[in-house]
């Protein structure tokens, strides 16, 4: 009766371990309106990082560009973000400049529906991303 008790305790004990959930790896707080994912290695490291794009947010008073580090094992870590007075919808990536770091880009809307600006994020790797230039451009309704 007594090993019949431990026995039903253990697995018990086993079944609630066993419906757990995902773990830590798979929770990431990023900021709200994420709008435009693009993954690469930004740091040559053979890891692939998570770059988002974020709309902005009158709750966070926030918008911009967010980047996720992979550390390997499936661990990310947040690792720099930029505001965007406007958010940063479209996030993508190239190698812009001449160096072998891929390059942010990305475009974001002013509240002048006829005025967008697209934002470089120059990645030089010596302390991740080191430079933004924006262009704006204007739309023209004949």
């Amino acid at each position: 009766m007594k090993t019949l008790k431990y026995t039903i305790i253990a697995i018990f004990a086993f079944l609630m371990l066993s419906l757990k959930v995902g773990d830590n790896k798979s929770v990431y707080n990023v900021p709200l309106l994420a709008q435009s994912i693009y993954s690469t290695d930004i740091n040559n490291d053979d890891y692939i990082d998570i770059i988002i794009g974020n709309s902005y947010s009158t709750i966070s008073e926030w918008g911009g560009v967010s980047m996720l580090e992979n550390i390997g094992n499936g661990y990310f870590i947040f690792n720099d973000s930029m505001y965007f007075e406007h958010g940063f919808q479209e996030v993508d990536g190239n190698y812009i400049d001449e160096n072998d770091y891929i390059d942010i880009y990305g475009r974001h809307q002013s509240n002048n529906p006829h005025k967008e600006n697209i934002a470089i994020i120059y990645n030089y790797g010596l302390s991740q991303f080191d430079s933004v230039k924006v262009f704006t451009y204007m739309t023209i309704m004949l």
